[in-house]
């Protein structure tokens, strides 16, 4: 029953960004005095928790090399991203979302609680928080010189009817790869089995917002 309340620290963010928390701790600490209590959903990828988006392919890929970057924040991880891009191959995946499943190449799979990676940086745009679901982004193949358009499409909020993704939405969601890789959880890596299963717990958080 107890609240959460939200000083954000990290190097993009996207939780709090999604929740209108403000950035400059003086200020978020002023709102905790001041703000309402809502309950959101959560998630959960093999048992292990989440708030805002997991996911596996490239963006799991890039948040390993991220996390031992020497640096931390925006420039570092488009960095990172613009390396790593020419060389990242597409995965097949077995994906079944409430019992309808699907195959897909796909360059990721992303699945979101909230609407931005950070950075103001929206893969799943209009994502809701309260609504009972996850959003899922398939991220169909990419080519470096595709990656302005998809840029622009995400930090102006277009991600959603780009021809480059497919967005769903579910409760459950399972995802078979073909080998045990790293994944992404709110932004850090994880290194778990092939078969990945994310489900929501819906209203299980209860967080300190404007």
């Amino acid at each position: 029953s107890t609240a959460l309340g939200i000083v954000p620290q990290g190097s993009g963010n996207g939780f709090a960004r999604h929740l209108r928390i403000p950035l400059q701790p003086l200020n978020a600490i002023t709102l905790l005095n001041k703000a309402q209590t809502i309950s959101i959903d959560t998630g959960t990828i093999n048992g292990e928790p989440f708030v805002n988006v997991c996911g596996a392919g490239f963006d799991a890929h890039v948040a390993w090399k991220f996390s031992t970057a020497p640096k931390r924040g925006f420039y570092s991880y488009a960095k990172i991203t613009l390396n790593e891009i020419r060389n990242y191959r597409l995965r097949d995946y077995t994906i079944t979302i409430d019992g309808k499943p699907m195959e897909r190449s796909a360059f990721l799979v992303c699945c979101s609680n909230g609407s931005q990676y950070g950075n103001n940086a929206y893969i799943t745009p209009g994502a809701d928080m309260q609504d009972g679901l996850l959003d899922m982004a398939i991220l169909h193949e990419v080519k470096l010189s595709s990656m302005p358009a998809i840029a622009w499409e995400m930090f102006t909020q277009r991600f959603r009817n780009s021809k480059y993704v497919e967005m769903l939405r579910g409760q459950h969601i399972h995802i078979v790869r073909h080998q045990a890789e790293v994944v992404n959880i709110d932004g850090e890596p994880y290194h778990m089995e092939k078969d990945l299963t994310v489900e929501v717990k819906p209203a299980s958080l209860k967080v300190l917002t404007p």
